[in-house]
């Protein structure tokens, strides 16, 4: 099974983004997460290692970001079967480095997200 997993507070972001998966052929109904916090206390509560989780993971966040949400769950899980999307308006290339130190971290994106990046992802997304 495969959850489609959207981690951001932004409202038009993630209603701009669950438009394009939906177009784009992936999940009809991603489930949203306000913060890393929410999404953890439903991965720990739902998460299973046979299943397939991609997850749209904003970096900036209230109470707790994408770096923290990282932190918290990359040891908790098999990153064979956890793909993370950094979604950004940042172009630090710190963040860009800092991303490489997460084997969960499939993609840094800036926002708004291409639509052939979402093509590309639901390439690895229907070959689990």
């Amino acid at each position: 099974m495969k959850q489609l997993l959207i981690i951001d507070d932004d409202a038009v972001s993630v209603l701009i983004l669950k438009k394009m998966l939906i177009n784009a052929g992936f999940l009809d109904n991603p489930m949203v997460f306000k913060n890393g916090n929410e999404a953890i206390n439903f991965l720990n509560s739902n998460y299973k290692s046979i299943e397939k989780y991609f997850i749209f993971l904003d970096i900036n966040m209230p109470i707790m970001n994408g770096w923290e949400f990282l932190e918290e769950i990359e040891p908790k899980v098999n990153t064979e079967n956890f793909s993370v999307y950094l979604l950004t308006s940042s172009t630090s290339e710190q963040d860009i480095i800092k991303s490489k130190n997460y084997k969960s971290i499939k993609k840094f994106i800036s926002k708004p997200v291409a639509k052939e990046i979402l093509n590309e992802i639901k390439e690895e997304f229907y070959k689990f």
